[in-house]
């Protein structure tokens, strides 16, 4: 409404006789003063938003649920993660000894010819 001094929007929550409660939003413009007249005229709608606000109540919520079940989520993530690789290391740790000691025993393991020097010495049944 042109001349209005500025739309105040209002929202208040209304205890109805049943107990019930809705939620109104006010959206009015105040007319200019005529010259001398002590009264104020505005001029405005009531407009009932209590879906609107039941809904984003709900949607809040349901975001607080959202985030509290993220956190829990990534703090489980951390935990299995670092549970799962505990038994890896060791099992890294297990094959890097095995690998070590089967090397050495190459190493160590006697040639084709003293092996037969050696199987002699037992002595063959053959």
């Amino acid at each position: 409404m042109s001349g209005g001094l500025g739309p105040p929007d209002l929202e208040f929550r209304v205890k109805l006789p049943d107990g019930g409660i809705r939620y109104i939003m006010g959206r009015g413009h105040l007319l200019p003063q005529e010259a001398g007249s002590k009264s104020i005229h505005v001029v405005g709608a009531a407009l009932d938003i209590t879906e609107r606000r039941l809904a984003e109540e709900a949607l809040l919520r349901r975001t607080e649920e959202l985030k509290r079940s993220n956190t829990e989520l990534e703090q489980f993530a951390y935990v299995a993660s670092h549970d799962l690789q505990e038994p890896l290391r060791m099992v890294s740790s297990y094959m890097q000894l095995l690998s070590r000691r089967t090397r050495e025993s190459w190493i160590r393991m006697p040639t084709s010819s003293s092996r037969s020097r050696w199987t002699g010495q037992r002595g063959c049944s053959n």
